[in-house]
């Protein structure tokens, strides 16, 4: 089974691996809706994804 996000071709289980690295590096928190397992960026993953990408790091306030 192959993973549906574009530009993705990559083995279900390889994503499953990656995503399962994240959690444990506290990167990722997830929760379970129905089948699907949704992922979301804790503040440590957004500050890690901002400087890598050299931007910064927007919160839920900044939103509002």
């Amino acid at each position: 089974m192959s993973a549906t996000w574009p530009g993705w071709s990559g083995p279900q289980n390889l994503v499953s691996h990656h995503l399962r690295q994240l959690k444990v590096a506290d990167m990722v928190v997830s929760r379970r809706n129905g089948r699907l397992v949704m992922y979301r960026l804790t503040e440590r993953g957004r500050a890690l994804t901002a400087a890598v990408l050299g931007t910064s790091v927007r919160t839920e306030a900044d939103r509002v």
